[in-house]
């Protein structure tokens, strides 16, 4: 599936990475063309704000940030991963890293997965990266759309706008993202089997279309 926007609406990229300085001219010359504008944050204490402000269609995020420990869970990266899904549930997210292959980052593990993953190109040496890149990138739009909708569709029952109800929606589109047993408690006729239902009919956390598995090896 690729996305219906049009050649002068593009599609906003916020690029998350303490390299995006660096990274950010040889990925802007070649999918600027394609229909991709960029933002680039370099600042790991900023990002969220950086994606209040900018509001991207899409987030290229990396896993390391200066300082990291090289656990999947405390990496810079991972926690930003867990807290944008949160805060920004509708926002796809593309980990963009050299190191997808590292034995240390069970990225299986994630509280959170990403919508794809693409490891950072050899820019200069591949010249496939731009097409993959952005075909992944418009197909993470498309499905977190998609997804969205679906799920959107599972919480009809959640009637009101408190902020209890409002939690209830949140537990709910954060069970369905995760691979994890769930236990469901309260007292009869609170609407238990509706919320288990909801989890059970809700999409998983990344589509077919616009997930890759971690590649075996990183390119660079």
């Amino acid at each position: 599936m690729h996305s219906n926007q049009m050649p002068n609406d593009p599609v906003r990229v916020l690029l998350i990475d303490d390299e995006a300085d660096s990274l950010l001219p040889p990925l802007a010359q070649d999918l600027e063309p394609m229909g991709f504008s960029f933002e680039k944050e370099s600042s790991a204490s900023r990002a969220l704000q950086s994606v209040e402000r900018a509001r991207p269609d899409v987030i290229l995020l990396d896993l390391h940030f200066p300082g990291d420990e090289r656990l999947a869970l405390r990496t810079t990266g991972g926690k930003l991963l867990a807290e944008i899904r949160s805060r920004f549930s509708a926002t796809p997210v593309v980990v963009f890293s050299t190191r997808l292959d590292d034995v240390d980052i069970p990225l299986e593990n994630f509280d959170e997965q990403p919508h794809a993953w693409f490891a950072k190109p050899a820019f200069e040496q591949d010249q496939t990266w731009p097409i993959e890149l952005a075909a992944l990138l418009r197909n993470a739009i498309d499905s977190a759309k998609l997804n969205d909708a679906e799920l959107r569709d599972q919480l009809a029952f959640v009637v009101g706008k408190t902020d209890a109800m409002r939690r209830v929606a949140a537990s709910v589109r954060s069970a369905a993202r995760n691979s994890l047993n769930v236990l469901i408690y309260g007292e009869t006729g609170t609407g238990k089997q509706l919320v288990a239902e909801a989890i059970r009919r809700s999409p998983p956390a990344m589509s077919e279309a616009a997930s890759a598995s971690p590649p075996s090896r990183s390119r660079c």
